[in-house]
């Protein structure tokens, strides 16, 4: 088990922090949000959170979820999120031109802390309140001016994105999939998207991230046995409960990597998510009581991922017909063939209208696919009035 960790290890080399993210999380600082990544390893930045961006969080989140849960939409925005962009306009141009001309930010990591319980993770929360600052930026940009490029500025998110799905955890990757839903609801508002803009968008295996930081997720247990619990006086663990613990880990570990590891190739529209985990569950030894104990959800994240792969077919579809009613003055008769290559055997309905209205719907319905209070969730299916110039 030892030398498939070091083998398992060997693909993640640890790294620090770099002055693009330096830079960048003086930058955040100045925006009022914090750093983008903060972490006890490195020194504080200078300044902190300004109540500016929370008095405006709630208002934020809410105009988020409910105008890019809707098929179409008049994008309508708040006063009190315009005015915050208008004042704060120049601190997210700087970082817009900072991300678009410089390298990739990273930040510090080493594989081998994640073994560590004690050990705490970053704070990712600044890159996900950016990614929301310039989702919102780019709505209110593409009101104003339907037939502007706004490619540059879904660049600089896509880039930050990729930042954080160059990392191997987990929560980077559950953090890099809520952006990326909020990438496809925002496009969909779009007039379009430039053919190589959109082929990088559409290429991100999402799915295949989230499979190797599951890997991760296993192995972290395994970390009981290479640092097992500290002495922390009267709650020191007897040698044989001691003994229990790692044998419990050992046991975790391997049963949770053979599981994910059957994750690959799965057909998120026909896996059944219960199924899994009770096999999962099942496949626990006897005697491994505490291996069982809180048990994530993680097959219900990996097809989470999928539905995002979906979003983002559909999203593809929506720019494709754009493109043509750009051209024509109306919404196209029809699209080329759109199959699905997350779900091979399923395809994207187009239906043109006689009252000049277009749909696209999926050819299955997925019963999981449901909104929940609280989770911003995109339809599987889109609907627009005729075409207007």
């Amino acid at each position: 088990m030892s030398q498939d960790w070091g083998n398992f290890a060997s693909q993640f080399p640890k790294t620090a922090i770099n002055d693009s993210a330096r830079q960048l999380n003086q930058l955040t600082v100045k925006l009022g949000i914090g750093p983008a990544v903060s972490s006890r390893e490195e020194p504080p930045t200078p300044g902190g959170e300004m109540q500016e961006f929370e008095n405006i969080r709630e208002e934020l989140d809410k105009f988020l979820n409910s105008q890019l849960e809707k098929p179409t939409s008049n994008v309508q925005i708040p006063a009190v999120l315009q005015d915050y962009l208008q004042k704060r306009a120049g601190e997210i141009s700087a970082i817009r031109r900072h991300v678009a001309s410089s390298e990739t930010p990273v930040w510090q990591m080493d594989i081998e802390r994640f073994l560590d319980i004690s050990a705490p993770l970053p704070n990712l929360g600044g890159l996900l309140k950016l990614q929301k600052i310039l989702m919102l930026d780019i709505l209110v940009k593409n009101r104003i001016d339907k037939k502007a490029d706004l490619w540059p500025m879904m660049a600089v998110s896509y880039q930050l994105n990729q930042a954080l799905r160059n990392r191997p955890d987990a929560v980077s990757q559950l953090l890099a999939l809520i952006v990326a839903k909020m990438q496809a609801g925002v496009a969909r508002q779009l007039h379009a998207l430039p053919p190589e803009g959109l082929a990088n968008m559409m290429a991100v295996d999402y799915q295949k991230s989230l499979e190797r930081a599951l890997m991760l997720e296993a192995w972290m247990m395994y970390g009981l046995v290479q640092f097992p619990p500290k002495d922390e006086g009267n709650m020191a663990l007897q040698p044989l409960e001691l003994m229990y613990l790692q044998l419990s880990a050992m046991d975790t570990t391997a049963k949770n990597r053979l599981a994910f590891a059957k994750l690959e190739g799965e057909n998120v529209c026909t896996f059944d998510k219960d199924a899994f985990e009770r096999e999962r569950s099942d496949a626990i030894a006897w005697w491994n009581d505490l291996g069982r104990l809180g048990m994530p959800d993680w097959a219900g994240q990996w097809q989470n991922t999928g539905k995002v792969m979906l979003d983002w077919e559909l999203t593809a579809q929506v720019l494709a017909a754009k493109t043509a009613a750009a051209t024509t003055g109306k919404w196209p008769s029809e699209l080329p063939d759109l199959p699905s290559k997350v779900c091979p055997g399923e395809r994207w309905i187009y239906q043109l209208n006689s009252d000049g209205t277009m749909s696209i719907s999926f050819s299955r319905q997925l019963p999981w696919v449901q909104p929940k209070p609280g989770s911003f969730q995109l339809p599987l299916d889109y609907s627009a009035p005729p075409w207007q110039k």
